[in-house]
């Protein structure tokens, strides 16, 4: 949460027009590295430095990608998007969040060890311009500011999902996606344009 916390901060405190524009270059998933990337991905890493110590948790970023430790001792994986809607942030549309992954806290990893999505132990998606917290603790349920979400045999039940959330940038592929989906099996559709949001 602290190292949510900071990036957000970072983010805010850099919003402004002619900052949440400015391009930095390439990031290592690929990707253009706005200003407001950078200046939340060092925040979240050196809170997290701060926190747990130099060295003792492998980073992966979007932006910066992974940071090398010393040795091949288990340790956590932080896996970090510092800002999610990055295309929103620099045009000004207020959806955009972070996330935050951390794998090996409950099962060793090694730094060179493959991972998968099932050793994920716990993620956050944190809304910028709103602060709301959405938090997934593995085996003990998925939280919404501190309160539960619906109970996955309650999910089970419904009959048609109340809104889907679709990100996708390739129009054909988009429209490949939703020709499918029909009123009987989904009640609304939303493209926000920030995967973790979605």
């Amino acid at each position: 949460r602290r190292g949510a916390e900071a990036g957000r901060g970072a983010i805010l405190a850099n919003y402004d027009e002619q900052s949440r524009g400015r391009i930095l270059g390439r990031g290592a998933g690929g990707d253009l590295t706005i200003l407001l990337d950078e200046v939340s991905e060092k925040a979240i890493l050196d809170s997290l430095r701060r926190d747990l110590g130099e060295d003792s948790f492998v980073f992966v970023s979007e932006e910066l990608g992974e940071t090398r430790v010393n040795g091949d001792e288990p340790r956590p994986v932080v896996i970090c998007d510092p800002l999610d809607g990055s295309h929103n942030a620099q045009v000004g549309i207020p959806l955009s969040t972070l996330s935050l992954a951390v794998l090996g806290v409950r099962k060793a990893m090694r730094p060179s060890q493959k991972r998968h999505f099932r050793d994920v132990d716990v993620a956050m998606v944190r809304s910028i311009m709103t602060d709301d917290e959405f938090v997934a603790l593995k085996g003990r349920g998925a939280y919404h500011n501190g309160k539960e979400l619906m109970k996955a045999e309650a999910s089970d039940r419904l009959e048609r999902i109340e809104t889907l959330g679709i990100e996708c940038s390739d129009i054909d592929l988009f429209k490949e996606l939703v020709a499918g989906l029909t009123k009987k099996r989904v009640n609304k559709l939303r493209a926000l344009g920030s995967v973790a949001m979605s």
